[in-house]
C-alpha cells in the first residue's frame, strides 16, 4: 500500500511538471496563437538586480511551457464544444462556428460609447484632413470597416445584447452633417445578400475587399475594376480567431478568388520583402497603370492591398496613427484614402494628424476670458512649431471649434486646431509666422460666439 502511495504521488509530479519540463526539449511558436512571446528573464538589468524577476518567470513559464499550443486547443475545443463558451479572453464563441472578437463587444452592445463631442472630434479631425487635402489639389475618402457583428449579429451569442444607436451609425450622421466624402460601407455591405466575412476571422474575404475596393474608387474618380469575372471559392484561409482559441486547428475558412488571378498579383513591391501586413510600403502595377493613392489603412486593408496595387499605378500604405497626410507635400499624389476598422475609430482621438493647420478669419461676438482657462506646450518639428493643451470643460460645447490666435508684435494670424480627446487640442504651425515674444491664445467658437481665452494655467 505505502509503495502504491509513493507512485501515485511520483505520476501526480510528474505530470504536473511535465510543461515545464518539457520546455527543455520543445519550443512554443507564439504566431500559432498571434501573441507575442514572453522572453525569458534577467536576473540583471543594467547592472542592478531585476526585481520584478519571479512575475517575469512566471509570465515566461506560462506562456512558453511545453504542448502549450496543444494543450489550449483541446481545453478551448472541450469549452466551446460542450458549453457554448470561450476559454481565450479576447474571443467570443458564436453560433454556427462563427467567432468574434471580444473587442468589438461594446460597439455591438452600445457600451461604453464615445461622447458627442468625441464623435464631433472624430468627425471634425477627418473633415480638416480633407480640408488639406482638396486645397492641395487632391481627390479624399473616408471610409469605416464595419466590425464582424454590426453586419452578421444573429450569430452572437444571446447573452450580448445589441445596443441601439452604434459609434459608427452616430459618426456616419455627424460626418454627413459636415459634408465629409464618406463612404457608408455598412449600408452597402448589410444590402448584400453573400456572406462577406470571414467565419472565423475578424475581417471580411475577399469579396467584401472587392466591393469595398471598387466603392473607393468611384468615389476618388478612378476607373473602376471590371466585374466581369467569376469568383472560385477555396477553404485554405486561416483566420485570427481561429489561430488565438484553436492555435494548432487545421479548420480552413472558406476563401474567395477571382478568375482572373491578374486581380490579384498583378503588382509588385518597391522593397524586396514586403508584405501587405507591412506598416509602410509601397506598390506599383504590373501593367503600369495610372494614378497613385496615399492610403491610410488598418489591418482590413490586407486582403484591399492585392486588387487596390493591381489596379493603381502607386499606393503607398501607412498604417500609423497619427497619419501623415503632409507626404503629399513632398511625394506626388493623385488621391488620399482614409480607412479603418469601426472598433479603431476612438483612435482618431489620441493624437492629431500630421496636417499644417490652416490660417482662417473668424467673425463673431467676441468675449475675453482673462483668468486661466488652458494649457499649451510647444514643440518644433521641422519648421513646424507644435502647440498641445487642453481647454477647461466649462468653455466647450458638443460642437465647439478650438483656435490659436498668434499676435506678434505688428501682426496676427489665426490657425483652426485639431481637436484631440474631448477638450484637447493641436495645431502645427509654420514656426517662420510666429515671433519669439509673440502672446499666444485659444479662441473657442460656439455657434456665433468667440470666447478668447487669454492666459494659460
Amino acid at each position: 500500500m505505502k509503495n502504491i502511495r509513493i507512485i501515485f504521488c511520483i505520476l501526480f509530479f510528474a505530470i504536473c511538471a511535465f510543461p515545464a519540463i518539457s520546455m527543455l526539449f520543445t519550443s512554443q511558436d507564439a504566431s500559432l496563437e498571434r501573441r507575442e512571446k514572453a522572453e525569458p528573464p534577467e536576473i540583471f538589468q543594467d547592472g542592478k538586480l531585476n526585481t520584478d524577476v519571479g512575475d517575469q518567470l512566471e509570465s515566461y513559464i506560462s506562456e512558453n511551457f511545453g504542448f502549450r499550443a496543444e494543450l489550449v486547443t483541446a481545453n478551448n475545443a472541450v469549452l466551446s464544444g460542450i458549453f457554448g463558451v470561450s476559454g481565450e479572453d479576447k474571443v467570443i464563441v458564436g453560433s454556427d462556428e462563427w467567432l468574434f472578437l471580444e473587442e468589438t463587444s461594446d460597439d455591438y452592445s452600445g457600451i461604453n460609447q464615445l461622447s458627442d463631442r468625441e464623435i464631433r472630434n472624430v468627425a471634425k479631425t477627418i473633415s480638416l484632413i480633407e480640408k488639406y487635402v482638396t486645397e492641395s489639389g487632391l481627390e479624399f475618402v473616408f471610409t469605416v470597416a464595419p466590425n464582424k457583428n454590426t453586419l452578421y449579429g444573429q450569430f452572437m451569442p444571446y447573452y450580448y445584447a445589441d445596443g441601439k444607436t452604434s459609434n459608427l451609425e452616430r459618426l456616419s450622421a455627424e460626418l454627413d452633417s459636415l459634408g465629409v466624402s464618406y463612404i457608408d460601407l455598412y449600408g452597402i455591405l448589410s444590402e448584400n445578400d453573400e456572406i462577406l466575412y470571414h467565419k472565423r476571422d475578424t475581417h471580411w474575404n475577399n469579396k467584401g475587399a472587392f466591393i469595398a475596393v471598387n466603392k473607393i474608387l468611384s468615389e476618388i474618380g478612378f476607373e473602376k475594376i471590371d466585374e466581369d469575372f467569376n469568383w472560385v471559392s477555396r477553404k485554405d484561409y486561416t483566420g485570427d480567431l481561429e489561430a488565438m482559441i484553436y492555435p494548432v486547428s487545421d479548420y480552413k475558412d472558406l476563401q474567395f478568388y477571382p478568375d482572373d488571378i491578374t486581380l490579384i498579383d498583378g503588382f509588385r513591391f518597391a522593397k524586396r520583402g514586403g508584405n501587405v501586413e507591412g506598416q509602410d510600403f509601397v506598390t506599383s502595377s504590373l501593367e503600369k497603370k495610372d494614378g497613385s493613392i496615399l492610403f491610410f489603412r488598418d489591418s482590413f486593408a490586407n486582403a484591399i492591398a492585392p486588387f487596390l496595387s493591381s489596379h493603381v499605378g502607386k499606393v503607398r500604405y501607412q498604417k500609423y496613427i497619427p497619419y501623415q497626410v503632409n507626404l503629399i507635400s513632398r511625394e506626388r499624389y493623385d488621391a488620399v484614402v482614409i480607412e479603418i476598422a469601426e472598433r479603431n475609430i476612438g483612435e482618431l482621438l489620441d493624437e492629431a494628424p500630421k496636417v499644417p493647420s490652416g490660417m482662417v478669419t473668424l467673425s463673431g461676438n467676441a468675449i475675453t476670458t482673462s483668468e486661466p482657462s488652458f494649457e499649451i506646450s510647444r514643440d518644433n518639428s521641422g519648421n513646424y512649431a507644435v502647440f498641445e493643451g487642453e481647454i477647461d470643460t466649462q468653455h466647450i460645447e458638443v460642437a465647439s471649434d478650438v483656435y490659436l490666435l498668434i499676435e506678434n508684435s505688428s501682426s496676427t494670424y489665426v490657425f483652426e486646431a485639431f481637436p484631440i480627446g474631448e477638450n484637447g487640442f493641436s495645431a502645427m504651425i509654420d514656426g517662420n509666422l510666429i515671433e519669439e515674444n509673440a502672446k499666444i491664445k485659444v479662441v473657442v467658437k460656439n455657434d456665433d460666439t468667440l470666447n478668447i481665452l487669454e492666459n494659460s494655467k
